[in-house]
C-alpha cells in the first residue's frame, strides 16, 4: 500500500478532522476528541521501526514528509498549550519557572529547546521576551508570528531565532 503524499511543510490551519473525512470543520473538533486522536498516533507510531521494511521504497519520502507534517503540527500544539498554561497561571502555580513546567510535562525537551518554546509561546501571548524578558513586540508583530508558529509554517527554533534577531535590532 501506498502513501499519500504530503509536503514537507504541508501543515495549513485546514486540513481533516481526527476521525477522518465527514468528522466536522477542525474548529469544531472538541479537545478531547483531538487528544483522542493523538493517542491513537503515538500508538501507530510505537513500533514503526519493526514495519517501516514493508513500506515501498517510493513511499519512504512521502512517508518522512507526513511524518515531519505532524513533527510541526506537535510543536504548534505545545506552544498552544504552554501560551494557554501562561495565561491561565497553571505555570506559576506548580514550577519556579515556565522552562521547568516544560521539562516536568515534556521530558523530550531536557535535551534543550525548553527555553525557545517557552520565548515563542510568551511572545505569541504578547509578553515581554529577550535579554532580560525586556523586548515587546508590536500587536502586528505578534499576530504575525502566533499566526506562523500555530499554523506549523514556522517552527520553534525558527521562530526563537527570528526573536532574538529581532531584539538585537530594536
Amino acid at each position: 500500500g501506498g502513501v499519500p503524499a504530503a509536503g514537507p511543510r504541508d501543515v495549513g490551519s485546514g486540513g481533516a478532522a481526527p476521525g477522518g473525512a465527514g468528522a466536522g470543520d477542525a474548529a469544531t473538533v472538541a479537545f478531547a476528541d483531538r487528544f483522542a486522536a493523538v493517542d491513537a498516533a503515538a500508538q501507530a507510531l510505537t513500533g514503526l521501526a519493526e514495519v517501516v521494511h514493508q513500506c515501498q521504497g517510493a513511499d519512504l519520502g512521502p512517508a518522512m514528509g507526513r511524518l515531519d507534517a505532524l513533527a510541526c503540527r506537535v510543536e504548534a500544539a505545545q506552544v498552544a498549550v504552554l501560551a494557554e498554561a501562561l495565561e491561565r497561571g497553571e505555570v506559576s502555580s506548580s514550577c519556579a519557572t515556565a522552562a521547568g513546567w516544560v521539562l516536568e510535562w515534556a521530558p523530550s525537551y531536557r535535551s534543550g529547546g525548553a527555553g525557545d518554546l517557552v520565548k515563542v509561546a510568551q511572545a505569541c501571548l504578547g509578553r515581554p521576551v529577550g535579554a532580560g524578558e525586556c523586548h515587546v513586540l508590536d500587536h502586528g508583530s505578534v499576530q504575525r508570528l502566533r499566526s506562523h508558529v500555530l499554523s506549523g509554517r514556522v517552527g520553534v527554533r525558527g521562530a526563537a531565532v527570528a526573536l532574538a534577531e529581532m531584539h538585537k535590532l530594536g
